[in-house]
């Protein structure tokens, strides 16, 4: 890859799977996923659209000192929002994507913002899919949609690295 900014479309991963070792996935693991990120050749194919809202939150705890009036604060608990991915939806309304999640299924977001190759950055998300939901019909030009919501159960690693097989 070369070096400087670039545009993840297109290079990025996102797998949902199973199973996942927090600190290097297995090229095992990943295989073992859905692969959410499919190149569409054509407009009837299942894709990710769009993610959000996954990362992490520190609330902030004061810690007041008597010798001044100055209050300084203090990195608290983390939490994680909850997440979403959007996806297109095929026509038959029920392909890989849609079937790979279930209500209350719990697995492991793995997102692969430079793609797979051993040693690439992955984040490991462990989470529960929470709601599945398709969007309204609409009468104008937005192909169909449905949406995955995920509760994260677990601190996620950012800094994870894919293993070598």
């Amino acid at each position: 890859m070369a070096d400087g900014n670039y545009i993840p479309s297109g290079v990025a991963k996102v797998v949902w799977a199973p199973a996942a070792t927090m600190a290097s996935p297995t090229p095992a693991q990943i295989t073992a996923g859905q692969v959410l990120t499919v190149p569409t050749a054509t407009p009837a194919v299942e894709a990710l659209k769009e993610m959000a809202g996954w990362e992490t939150a520190a609330n902030s705890a004061p810690i007041p000192n008597l010798a001044t009036n100055f209050t300084a604060s203090i990195p608290g608990r983390k939490s994680g929002s909850t997440a979403t991915c959007t996806f297109y939806d095929d026509a038959s309304g029920e392909g890989p994507i849609f079937a790979a999640f279930e209500e209350e299924d719990d697995g492991f977001m793995l997102i692969m913002p430079h793609g797979q190759s051993t040693g690439a950055l992955v984040e490991v998300w462990p989470a529960r899919v929470s709601t599945i939901n398709r969007n309204p019909l609409k009468a104008d030009d937005d192909p169909a949609q449905f949406v995955v919501s995920f509760e994260v159960t677990g601190p996620p690693n950012k800094t994870a690295t894919v293993a070598a097989s």
